[in-house]
């Protein structure tokens, strides 16, 4: 049986206040590891939260929070963002 599974790593990532805090940086950039091992694939996505929700400052509103919230949430079910072929 194929199981798909998104490493918890990507909260930290996009979270980071590293990565907001870099001088210079590129917009939408982002870093997507994938491994298979088996029947198993394992993807890590890295990016700054700026790239996911579209804002480029520490979230303080409650609006703000619950956007970054809503965000996590939706990346923890690797099904909203990967879709795996039937061949895979």
């Amino acid at each position: 049986m194929r199981s798909l599974s998104i490493s918890s790593a990507i909260a930290a990532c996009l979270v980071s206040p590293y990565s907001l805090a870099l001088d210079a940086h590129v917009h939408g950039a982002a870093v997507l590891e994938v491994a298979k091992e088996g029947g198993e694939i394992e993807a890590v996505l890295r990016s700054p939260m700026a790239n996911i929700v579209g804002f480029e400052y520490e979230a303080r509103s409650a609006e703000d929070k619950a956007t970054q919230a809503n965000a996590l949430e939706i990346l923890k079910n690797a099904n909203n963002i990967l879709k795996l072929s039937a061949s895979a």
